[in-house]
């Protein structure tokens, strides 16, 4: 049986982050904090997307060997 890699684990992640974004901007729409909070999530939201892509990317390039 394969193992469960642990980008298959992280996933379901990615949109939720893009969720609590878009709840994050909405309730802070005309504070001093939204600014932040945009920029902190966009560092997450791309870190956890190309982690996961490139786990991914490696995956398949092992399989094809």
């Amino acid at each position: 049986m394969a193992r469960r890699s642990k980008p298959m684990v992280v996933a379901p992640f990615i949109p939720l982050l893009g969720i609590i974004g878009i709840v994050g901007v909405d309730r802070l729409a005309n504070t001093p904090y939204r600014t932040a909070f945009v920029v902190v999530w966009i560092v997450l939201f791309s870190g956890l997307f190309i982690y996961v892509a490139s786990k991914m990317l490696e995956a398949r390039r092992l399989r094809r060997r």
